[in-house]
């Protein structure tokens, strides 16, 4: 499956509460992340979502036979602030459109609760298609995390105030 045979149509986010098809679902995505140096594995992820307060969503693709997960995104609420942890759209998924439409999905989510006021991120500088996303979705940078990843990259921090 490439990004131009994965029609955006057959994919539907629903939100991820159940750890067993998280399970299930989730190895293939964690495998292909970790990868790529991320430090989020999938017992890591596991461990997160049993917790409170924690919104997560899954691009499920209804168009494959086993539906496969596209992409997933995890955050945590605390007090008046949603942290995302990260937002993840698989190699053969993207181009479409995915992350776009998880992370309006957190965003949705986000206004839905009524107590949070700011969504917050870090990226690595690094990740262009991540940032042109956050910008373009309303987030305003607010500040760089200097060597904050494993191999010594910054991230930059992001915020989208949900108040109006």
């Amino acid at each position: 499956m490439t990004s131009s045979s994965t029609p955006k149509a057959s994919i539907i986010i629903e939100a991820v509460t159940n750890p067993d098809v998280t399970r299930k679902y989730l190895a293939p995505l964690c495998d292909e992340w970790t990868s790529t140096g991320a430090f989020w594995g999938l017992e890591s992820c596991l461990e997160t979502m049993a917790g409170d307060n924690v919104l997560s969503a899954a691009a499920i693709d209804k168009g494959s036979e086993s539906n496969n997960w596209a992409g997933w995104y995890m955050a945590t609420c605390q007090g008046n602030d949603c942290e995302l942890l990260f937002i993840y759209t698989a190699r053969a998924s993207r181009g479409v459109g995915i992350g776009n439409r998880l992370l309006s999905d957190l965003i949705k989510r986000a206004v839905t609760t009524g107590c949070v006021e700011s969504i917050f991120l870090e990226v690595r500088v690094s990740n262009e298609p991540a940032i042109k996303l956050y910008e373009q979705s309303g987030f305003v940078r607010q500040s760089i995390r200097p060597r904050y990843y494993s191999n010594g990259e910054d991230a930059i921090v992001y915020r989208l105030s949900l108040q109006k």
